[in-house]
C-alpha cells in the first residue's frame, strides 16, 4: 500500500490554486513577513512613499500588504500572523502575486545556553513533526 504523504507527483497541479483567489495585483518581487506587528506596523508609518496593494484575508483577520522603498527597490512589508499554516497560506498568495524573494523574521526559544537574546540567528535547518509547524 502506498502512502499518499510519499507519493511524488509534483508535476501535477494542485487542486487548490493560491492564484486563483489572490487579488489581480503585482506585488514587489522582494518581500519581509515580519512577525512582529508593532515592527511592521512603525515600519511601514515612517514610510510616505507606502501604499497598501493587497489585504489578504483569514479566518482570524484581515491582513494588508505593503509596499515601501527602500534604497530605491520596491519592497513588500506584511505581518503573517500567528502560526505556521496562516503564514503558510499567505506565503503562497504573496507568491502568487509576483513576490518570490522572501525572508521572514521572528522570534524562538532557544535551548543554548550561549545564544543571547535579541542576537540574529540564520536557520540551517529544522526539526518538524507534522504539517507546516
Amino acid at each position: 500500500m502506498d502512502l499518499p504523504l510519499l507519493e511524488e507527483d509534483f508535476q501535477s497541479e494542485g487542486m487548490i490554486q493560491p492564484s486563483r483567489i489572490v487579488p489581480d495585483v503585482k506585488a514587489p518581487e522582494c518581500g519581509v513577513f515580519c512577525f512582529f506587528g508593532d515592527v511592521v506596523a512603525e515600519t511601514v508609518a515612517v514610510r510616505p512613499e507606502r501604499r497598501q496593494v493587497a489585504v489578504l484575508s483569514s479566518e482570524a483577520r484581515l491582513t494588508p500588504v505593503w509596499e515601501i522603498e527602500i534604497s530605491g527597490r520596491r519592497l513588500a512589508v506584511l505581518q503573517p500572523g500567528v502560526g505556521a499554516p496562516q503564514a503558510a497560506d499567505f506565503l503562497e498568495e504573496v507568491i502568487a502575486m509576483g513576490c518570490t524573494r522572501i525572508i521572514a523574521c521572528g522570534g524562538a526559544g532557544a535551548l543554548i545556553p550561549d545564544l543571547v537574546r535579541g542576537h540574529a540567528v540564520v536557520v540551517g535547518s529544522a526539526v518538524r513533526d507534522e504539517g507546516t509547524s
